[in-house]
C-alpha cells in the first residue's frame, strides 16, 4: 500500500509539474482543475 501511494504521489507530481510547465500562470491559478483533467 505504501509503494502504491508513494508511485502515485510520483505520478501525480510529475504531471503537476508537467502541466505548470506548459500553462506557467494558468496551473498556478488553477493547479486542482489543471491536475484533475491531465489525471482523468
Amino acid at each position: 500500500m505504501n509503494t502504491l501511494q508513494k508511485l502515485k504521489n510520483n505520478q501525480i507530481q510529475d504531471i503537476f509539474l508537467f502541466k505548470y510547465f506548459i500553462f506557467g500562470e494558468k496551473t498556478y491559478l488553477c493547479p486542482c482543475k489543471i491536475k484533475i483533467m491531465y489525471y482523468v
